[in-house]
């Protein structure tokens, strides 16, 4: 059984919540004391990618047109990093990627809203857990803006289990209509 955790780290905190945190913290490492991590390398940490034709969304101007003129934003993931430690217990992966965000031609959007998730797939191709998030990415006047997602994954490891038999696949959580977008497109980009 494979019981996943996946959680935004904070960005930005008050006095009071750094000491609830503070505290918290002290009593995780008390807990887990006698568990021993050892640092992954790629050769035994989860495999971690951007799953193929999930890494670029269009967002469209509500109305009938899906042309150039018709998009509101559009955005792609990039710079995919992880670094993972692991136990016989558990697998803790940091993962950090950005997300560049771009407003269509005639949009006059103030930011955007992207869903994207994070999914763990088992040794037979199965998806484990799958987590949604929501970025929300302010636009600074007409450039690109890029934001940076960092996220803490937990993957708890069954008796026999190895770190290396599971993959964690990020995308951008896409309709049918984006999807098939994405893949007409796909041969042009």
């Amino acid at each position: 059984m494979v019981r996943l955790e996946a959680s935004r780290r904070p960005e930005s905190r008050s006095r009071s919540s750094l000491v609830a945190h503070l505290f918290a913290c002290m009593a995780l490492v008390a807990a887990t004391a006698c568990e021993s991590f050892t640092s992954g390398t790629y050769l035994n940490c989860p495999m971690v990618a951007f799953l193929g034709g999930t890494e670029h969304i269009t967002q469209f101007k509500n109305g009938p047109g899906r042309s150039g003129i018709d998009i509101a934003v559009e955005a792609d993931m990039d710079n995919l990093d992880a670094t993972c430690r692991f136990s016989t217990e558990r697998v803790e992966l940091e993962l950090a990627f950005d997300i560049v965000a771009v407003r269509g031609l005639d949009s006059l959007a103030t930011g955007a809203e992207v869903p994207f998730f994070v999914a763990v797939i088992g040794a037979e191709g199965e998806v484990l857990a799958k987590t949604p998030f929501v970025a929300r990415i302010p636009f600074l006047g007409a450039a690109p803006a890029t934001w940076t997602e960092d996220l803490m994954q937990e993957i708890v490891l069954a008796e026999g289990q190895h770190p290396r038999s599971f993959e964690v696949l990020i995308g951008f959580q896409l309709s049918a209509e984006q999807l098939d977008f994405n893949l007409a497109r796909r041969g042009v980009r």
